[in-house]
């Protein structure tokens, strides 16, 4: 991006992706080459810098993802790189290619799928963990919301301010509902796409063995 296009960023509205802050780009960081490194925006007049990797850039405004999802947005990301490359790498093989050259490739591709697989373990347990909290947060506001409804039936509490009340409450409800709703889809791709790979890799290994051994009984 030209210098000048990062002045374009400075007073469009950004929006947490599940709407629970609103603010505005107030400047921007550079690296050292130039490139557009962080975002600085103002929320509730706190000044926030975060980097430009946990946003996407709409037209008219910019959505930050929590670190959370925008961490599972990496992952299935790389997998889909590293499925991609698997693809290739059978390509390859058919092609009768050294079969020395595809070995050493396929090695660096395994140890990068290990790499992924441990980084994908650690990150379900840190969906599981959030998945909890949202489900607490989520029957602690129904609570309030029983208590708010019992007062309002019977009197005991005026029905503006009911509704007021009911109205915020059941708008965080959709918000955490919503991030709830991310984490099962982010959590049942990132399992079903190793798995994927996995069984790739598995029959890619079969299938070399395979042509090892015939190679080895004609000599």
């Amino acid at each position: 991006m030209p210098l000048s296009t990062f002045y374009t960023l400075v007073g469009k509205p950004v929006i947490e992706k599940y709407g629970r802050f609103k603010g505005r780009v107030i400047g921007f960081e550079l690296d050292s080459e130039n490139n557009l490194k962080n975002i600085v925006f103002e929320n509730g007049g706190v000044i926030l810098s975060k980097n430009i990797s946990s946003f996407e850039i709409h037209d008219g405004y910019l959505i930050y993802l929590p670190a959370l999802i925008k961490e599972g947005t990496d992952l299935l990301n790389e997998y889909k790189d590293l499925e991609l490359f698997i693809e290739t790498l059978r390509k390859m093989y058919n092609m009768n290619l050294s079969r020395k050259l595809i070995r050493i490739y396929y090695d660096k591709t395994v140890g990068r799928f290990k790499s992924l697989s441990s980084r994908l373990s650690k990150y379900i347990k840190n969906l599981e963990r959030r998945r909890r909290k949202i489900e607490d947060q989520i029957e602690w506001l129904k609570n309030i919301t029983f208590y708010l409804h019992i007062g309002n039936e019977n009197g005991y509490l005026d029905s503006t301010l009911y509704k007021y009340s009911y109205d915020l409450i059941s708008s965080e409800i959709l918000k955490f509902t919503n991030e709830l709703e991310d984490i099962e889809r982010i959590s049942l791709e990132l399992t079903t796409i190793n798995s994927k790979i996995e069984s790739y890799l598995k029959d890619f290994q079969e299938v070399y063995e395979e042509n090892v051994e015939e190679k080895a009984g004609y000599t």
